[in-house]
């Protein structure tokens, strides 16, 4: 799966969250982009080759800590590639010595990234001078 995109250099949205408790802050920035994450979600399930399904219902949005700082919203297939009841699908994904990878979660997030943090800092700003004000 991609690395994604990191919303940096936009001064409002990085003071308004500085003014916050850190705690919410991050729980308000993964609200926000969970729901923003829905199309690439959404077009990864339309993508998956489906023969029973099961490849289809196992793609899932998670929360990922990447540091201490940061964290990450995934869109991905079981718990991790290779594992689970679903392993196929990083051979659909990736492809193996066989056969060609269809990359239908790039596929999904290539076709959505752009609108996908557009969205997300719209979201972001619009929601935040009324947290601030709440919160402060």
């Amino acid at each position: 799966m991609p690395k994604g995109f990191i919303v940096t250099g936009i001064k409002q949205l990085d003071d308004a969250l500085k003014s916050l408790e850190p705690k919410l802050a991050r729980k308000y920035v993964k609200t926000i982009l969970k729901h923003e994450m829905t199309p690439v979600l959404n077009a990864a399930r339309e993508n998956a080759p489906v023969d029973t399904g099961l490849l289809k219902s196992s793609i899932k949005m998670r929360v990922s800590k990447k540091s201490r700082n940061s964290f990450g919203i995934d869109v991905r297939i079981g718990e991790q590639d290779w594992a689970g009841q679903s392993w196929y699908g990083a051979a659909q994904e990736y492809g193996t010595s066989k056969m060609e990878g269809k990359g239908f979660l790039r596929k999904a997030y290539d076709e959505e990234k752009d609108q996908v943090k557009r969205n997300a800092i719209a979201a972001l700003l619009a929601g935040l001078d009324q947290l601030v004000k709440t919160a402060g």
